[in-house]
């Protein structure tokens, strides 16, 4: 199969869940062409070798708390963090991705 793309979020609590979503050209907005996969925090996902909108939302999916695109390449290692206290605007709730760096195959 394909390589996949390993993803890992962390969960601090339940009150929010992340939302893959396919980046798309505004010449194509049609329901039956974007794709969404619904992610439970503290969780390994594979995705595939492509852009996806990475979207932090509440529980009902009505408010959206941080967003960003992603890129992915065949053999990336992304954590995404969860950051920020629930209700609080002094430390709002944001979403933080980190690549991880690749390790080479070959011995030092």
């Amino acid at each position: 199969g394909p390589a996949g793309q390993a993803l890992m979020a962390r969960r601090l609590d339940a009150s929010a869940e992340l939302r893959l979503e396919d980046v798309i050209d505004g010449a194509s907005i049609t329901a039956d062409v974007v794709g969404s996969r619904t992610m439970a925090l503290d969780q390994i996902y594979m995705v595939e070798p492509r852009a996806f909108h990475f979207i932090l939302e509440d529980l009902q999916g009505t408010r959206v708390l941080d967003h960003t695109v992603l890129s992915f390449a065949p053999g990336d290692v992304v954590v995404a963090l969860r950051i920020g206290r629930g209700g609080d605007p002094s430390f709002p709730e944001r979403l933080v991705a980190y690549r991880c760096k690749r390790q080479s195959a070959e011995p030092a």
